[in-house]
């Protein structure tokens, strides 16, 4: 009995101690915010460029997303400038995204700047894979799939598998990445 006094008076002292903070106390500092996703041969034609929000306020697409912010991507030496297109989105007119390649991002509004960089890994070469049925110790079959890729210097791997049927639609899929391991000696 006596332990679980002490166990409510615990209780009741810690519940005491909170303190709620105000919305006021966390002063609102404005951030930019870049979003894109650079895909192999593709048009780099959607850099999103906003900004944050105060906290507590309802998310306000005419606040946040930025239609006069000055930003450009450089690959290759060479200067993209990006262009407002609607809703925060940014496009460059003529850079097609490349493997092998590093591509820089800077962007300016007002008196804030950012920069990003990025590379677009070389993909390994697939040189094999195989479909394997293994009998485990309780008597249950297992299927898995072995695969063989040669790699790139600098470059990390990850697999996954999906499941495709003749029209094309999927039937199933991983839902995580799967390690990729260096083959045993």
């Amino acid at each position: 009995m006596k332990k679980i006094f002490l166990l409510s008076i615990f209780i009741i002292v810690l519940s005491s101690c909170e303190q709620p903070l105000e919305e006021e106390e966390f002063p609102y500092e404005m951030k930019l915010v870049i979003r894109g996703i650079l895909e192999p041969n593709e048009l780099v034609d959607e850099i999103y460029i906003g900004r944050t929000l105060p906290i507590g306020v309802p998310f306000n697409e005419d606040f946040a997303n930025l239609t006069d912010a000055v930003a450009a991507v450089i690959s290759d030496g060479i200067f993209y400038p990006l262009r407002y297109t609607a809703n925060g989105i940014y496009t460059t007119d003529s850079l097609i995204a490349r493997t092998g390649y590093n591509y820089f991002l800077v962007a300016q509004y007002q008196d804030k700047s950012v920069s990003a960089e990025t590379y677009i890994p070389i993909p390994g070469s697939i040189t094999g894979y195989d479909l394997k049925t293994e009998l485990q110790g309780d008597g249950e079959t297992i299927a898995f799939m072995e695969g063989s890729v040669v790699p790139r210097a600098s470059e990390s791997y990850a697999a996954t598998w999906v499941f495709v049927n003749l029209n094309g639609i999927i039937s199933e899929e991983a839902e995580e990445f799967i390690q990729v391991t260096p083959p045993s000696s």
